[in-house]
């Protein structure tokens, strides 16, 4: 990629935000990507939303927002699917994912460009992701927090536009927002690990989502299939080429040796300050434990037999 200054036509930085029936969220979202908030001149960069399943007041908030926005009609499929549709709209080389319950904090474009521009060879820039309240210790307050790199959380994540089109994008077999953008980074890093990089300045603020005890639990259970399909798609690939009780055995394992983790963790925490969150996920664990346990089992059989049936489809030659 060269360094010369992007075109007025073509932005260098193309902004995604997928995004399905949260209009309030969405439009401080916006509001925080408008020129005057990000200090960038607004031929730097473009601004498109990825409706999941097209809702016309959203589009019409969004324009209200930003009027050159681009607003992308999603195919009702998940965020995944949704990234990708958008993505297709995209003009910048650098495609930076937020999402629409964040706030990209002044500077943060600034920040990517400088990043990019700087280090011609990078495929991936992270930014760093922080919540709105300091000092969190209550397992009933979530936000994705990534203060130190690492995570690759499509809340505030760049790739460039070859890259991505090169690994095929977010696999859309995962169609509810969960293990989609962690599934994305095994990838990234399969694909060119010493190019990906952590940019600190590029700061996003994920506000924290207040949930209730049934929320926590129902969430560890829906995203189950997710988890499965995740652990499947990004083990070595031998493992669907094991018989389904053997699979069945290994994820049995696999979960007993989690849970055993989980409480040598609570034990030996020596971070007193998320004593309550640590303890609250050993406590949990235990009691979804019985129900979570054949679940695993059951969407792992059932991921496999899919997997290898979709793998045996396109394995046969035409006619």
């Amino acid at each position: 990629m060269s360094e010369q200054t992007p075109r007025a036509t073509t932005p260098f930085l193309s902004v995604v935000i997928p995004t399905y029936n949260r209009r309030e969220r969405l439009t401080e979202c916006l509001k925080t990507l408008t020129p005057s908030a990000q200090g960038l001149d607004s031929s730097l960069y473009e601004v498109i939303v990825g409706i999941d399943g097209y809702d016309e007041q959203t589009s019409l908030l969004a324009k209200s927002t930003i009027p050159d926005v681009t607003v992308v009609e999603g195919p009702h499929s998940g965020p995944a699917a949704t990234r990708n549709r958008a993505t297709r709209k995209a003009k910048g080389t650098w495609i930076c994912f937020i999402d629409d319950d964040c706030r990209a904090d002044a500077g943060w474009l600034q920040a990517i460009l400088r990043t990019a521009q700087t280090n011609p060879d990078a495929k991936v820039i992270e930014g760093r992701t922080i919540g709105d309240i300091q000092n969190v210790d209550s397992p009933f307050l979530q936000a994705p927090i990534n203060e130190t790199g690492g995570a690759y959380w499509s809340c505030n994540l760049c790739i460039e536009r070859n890259f991505f089109e090169y690994i095929g994008g977010f696999d859309e077999d995962f169609d509810i927002a969960a293990f989609e953008d962690m599934e994305l980074a095994y990838r990234c890093k399969s694909h060119g690990a010493a190019r990906l990089l952590f940019c600190e300045d590029a700061t996003v603020v994920h506000p924290y989502r207040r949930v209730g005890l049934m929320a926590v639990a129902r969430r560890e259970i829906i995203i189950t299939r997710s988890l499965t399909l995740f652990q499947l798609k990004t083990t070595e690939q031998s493992l669907l080429s094991r018989t389904l009780p053997t699979i069945a055995m290994l994820t049995a394992t696999v979960m007993v040796a989690n849970y055993l983790r989980c409480v040598k963790q609570t034990i030996f925490n020596t971070n007193q300050s998320n004593w309550k969150r640590t303890l609250f996920a050993l406590a949990l664990n235990t009691i979804l434990f019985p129900l979570q346990f054949p679940l695993n089992i059951y969407w792992t059989i059932r991921n496999s037999i899919w997997l290898k049936a979709r793998a045996a489809v396109h394995s046969k030659p035409l006619s």
